[in-house]
């Protein structure tokens, strides 16, 4: 998602780069396609920069190592980023990405957290989550309003990009809410009526709200706090 596929010559459009890979990069670019002789491109999926010296694409924070789809060190955040230190945006880059090389904390912490609560749809269904979440960027509606998450249930939820930033308590407080309030959309039937909210209004966004309790955001922006000490501190040693 979002990475390079093909590269062409600006004077005649001719294909001077491709690149053919699967979801985890795994296959070499073709560097000259149409033998207009050989063109070095080293950008690989989002974040990420091909060395060839080592074979590793360069993750910011990590190295990657497309051959085997996993990250040749562990998170620096440890198994609070999940229980596989190594694996790439949870095995599933058809849906997400790792810009940075590392599993950003608030969004974990506040996913972490609403799972630990054993929240339940006031219809009683416990709320399901994905493993990961994908990147939005910056998406507004018809009615100019910011997207701040989008759920396909069965598939994957994005959340806005926004979220990737230095959040404040009140900002972390909108995450957790969103959170939960995707989540209602990955519990619920893809056909359940319940589904609609188009209109900025609906039932995720009231049971998100019924939810999201001062406790909970409480909790979060505690936790939240030890986690990104936890990453500052495998950033300085990395």
């Amino acid at each position: 998602m979002n990475s390079p596929r093909k590269v062409s010559r600006p004077s005649d459009n001719a294909l001077e780069w491709r690149w053919d890979a699967d979801p985890f990069g795994t296959a070499s670019p073709d560097q000259n396609p149409a033998s207009l002789g050989t063109f070095v491109y080293n950008f690989r999926d989002p974040g990420q920069y091909y060395i060839a010296e080592t074979g590793l694409n360069q993750n910011w924070n990590r190295g990657y190592d497309p051959v085997v789809g996993r990250y040749v060190e562990a998170d620096p955040i440890g198994l609070l980023g999940g229980i596989n230190p190594y694996v790439y945006v949870s095995g599933n880059p058809i849906w997400s990405i790792d810009p940075l090389g590392l599993t950003q904390c608030d969004i974990d912490v506040a996913k972490l957290i609403a799972m630990s609560a054993h929240l339940r749809l006031s219809s009683g269904e416990a709320l399901a989550y994905p493993s990961s979440y994908g990147d939005l960027g910056l998406v507004y509606d018809d009615q100019g309003r910011l997207i701040l998450g989008d759920t396909i249930p069965g598939y994957g939820t994005g959340l806005s990009s926004l979220y990737q930033a230095a959040l404040s308590n009140p900002q972390a407080a909108d995450l957790l809410n969103t959170i939960i309030h995707e989540a209602v959309h990955w519990t619920l039937p893809a056909n359940d009526p319940r589904q609609g909210d188009e209109s900025g209004t609906g039932y995720a966004y009231s049971e998100a709200t019924r939810l999201t309790t001062p406790s909970l955001i409480k909790k979060l922006n505690r936790e939240r706090k030890k986690c990104k000490a936890k990453e500052e501190k495998g950033k300085c040693s990395a």
